[in-house]
């Protein structure tokens, strides 16, 4: 899950992100986490505005 929410914090939608996770560890996501993720919505924390080209960027600490 926490992958996930990384993933989700980064742009990719909750859908891909679960996509991305279950390609690498089949059925590594149950239904309750799975809901959660439905739920969950992005803070925008990983993620930072390049004050040269004003683009946002990831930001993984």
């Amino acid at each position: 899950v926490l992958v996930a929410l990384a993933l989700i914090e980064s742009g990719m939608k909750y859908e891909d992100a679960i996509q991305f996770i279950r390609q690498k560890r089949r059925g590594a996501i149950n239904s309750k986490q799975l809901t959660y993720l439905e739920k969950y919505r992005p803070k925008q924390r990983l993620r930072f505005k390049d004050p040269h080209t004003h683009k946002t960027r990831c930001c993984v600490m």
